[in-house]
């Protein structure tokens, strides 16, 4: 008679309590938007720093959704331009992650 088979056991990794979101702003054309704004909405909305580079580094708590957005102007030749980036969604499940924001200027 065989010995009764051992059970398999499977272990899940953990889900996170935090995930970081790193992103960097441009314009189209590439070049950073060091004086953009970017908002992360999840209830009341807040401003996130971003560094001459145009990027920013956020930790967030996993689990809960988010939507970032993007603003900025720039100077070209004496005129002043602004623009845009499309919302981004950090989804409820969504671990850490990059995030590039374009700028899109209004014309």
């Amino acid at each position: 008679m065989e010995p009764p088979a051992r059970p398999i056991l499977f272990a899940a990794a953990p889900i996170p309590s935090t995930r970081i979101i790193r992103g960097t702003v441009v314009w189209q054309d590439g070049s950073p938007a060091a004086d953009a704004i970017v908002t992360l909405k999840a209830g009341a909305p807040q401003t996130v720093p971003v560094d001459a580079t145009g990027t920013f580094r956020l930790t967030l708590p996993y689990g809960a959704k988010f939507t970032l957005t993007a603003t900025g102007q720039k100077t070209v030749n004496g005129r002043t331009t602004g623009g845009s980036a499309p919302s981004v969604l950090i989804g409820r499940n969504d671990r850490d992650r990059d995030v590039p924001l374009v700028l899109q200027e209004r014309r």
